[in-house]
């Protein structure tokens, strides 16, 4: 499992997180818990030894942590922030009674963009309404359903194309010895 600690997106936005909802139809949306790079922004660029570390240090994955310990140690520095914790592309087995799993989500190959929450829709794909109130899928086989079909259907959009399921955790549940 890795980690993004970042400025969650949400009702405290105010105005324009109302305007977010009423423009992608996911009103249901009561906590916004997807790992969306440009809606929910990472606190986390490596810049110290200790950093460079404690990075996935891959193309586009930079702002991810691999240890919780760590993580938390960016939380501290960063008050207002939360973690997730993920796993890319998850077994069966990797998510079978896991501590924790709040959904599913489906980045782009790029590990940025939502293609759940920040997208104009793929209405052949899923609808506003598979959306549970956390902003993910609630089952995996549906996310990866909806995966298979985005990579099939949408295969000319470049956010499609390479898009994988990630399996998502509240932060604030994981036990350090768990993960």
């Amino acid at each position: 499992m890795q980690f993004k600690v970042v400025n969650q997106f949400g009702p405290q936005w105010g105005d324009v997180w109302q305007s977010y909802l009423g423009s992608s139809r996911l009103l249901q949306v009561k906590e916004f818990c997807s790992l969306d790079g440009t809606l929910s922004e990472s606190v986390f660029l490596p810049s110290t030894d200790e950093d460079w570390e404690n990075c996935i240090n891959d193309d586009f994955m930079l702002d991810m942590i691999t240890n919780l310990k760590y993580a938390r140690k960016i939380q501290a520095m960063n008050p207002e922030s939360v973690i997730f914790g993920f796993i890319i592309d998850p077994k069966p087995a990797d998510i079978e009674d896991a501590v924790g799993l709040i959904g599913f989500d489906i980045i782009d190959g790029d590990c940025e963009i939502s293609l759940v929450t920040n997208s104009d829709g793929f209405p052949g794909a899923f609808k506003p309404q598979d959306v549970s109130e956390y902003g993910l899928f609630d089952s995996y086989e549906f996310a990866c359903g909806v995966r298979d079909k985005l990579r099939r259907q949408y295969s000319k959009d470049p956010n499609a194309e390479k898009c994988n399921v990630w399996a998502v955790y509240r932060g604030s549940s994981l036990v350090d010895a768990e993960v």
